[in-house]
């Protein structure tokens, strides 16, 4: 399942759909859901190493956490990070 899939089934099984459709009927407006929707599911999402370790650590921390969707980009010296300002955001999943 999708992004886009996802946060519509949260939102329709929540009723919050139903208060949104309601609200945009009053008004007399539309909802641009169903657009934001696809472009939630063709969202692409790049994880980034940009440490100095080896490609078998990464896979073994993708394994650990049963991630098959989503490829391995190295950026060892760092280039991509620091051209796009995310050197600063490293953020890191690690189960307890």
């Amino acid at each position: 399942m999708k992004l886009g899939d996802l946060i519509y089934y949260i939102t329709k099984y929540t009723g919050i759909k139903y208060l949104v459709d309601t609200y945009h009927s009053f008004k007399g407006t539309k909802c641009d859901c169903d657009k934001r929707r696809k472009k939630l599911n063709n969202l692409k999402i790049f994880p980034i190493n940009i440490g100095q370790e080896d490609r078998s650590k990464s896979e073994s921390f993708f394994k650990e956490l049963n991630i098959k969707n989503l490829d391995i980009y190295i950026d060892a010296p760092i280039t991509l990070a620091k051209c796009t300002s995310t050197e600063k955001k490293q953020t890191s999943v690690r189960p307890r």
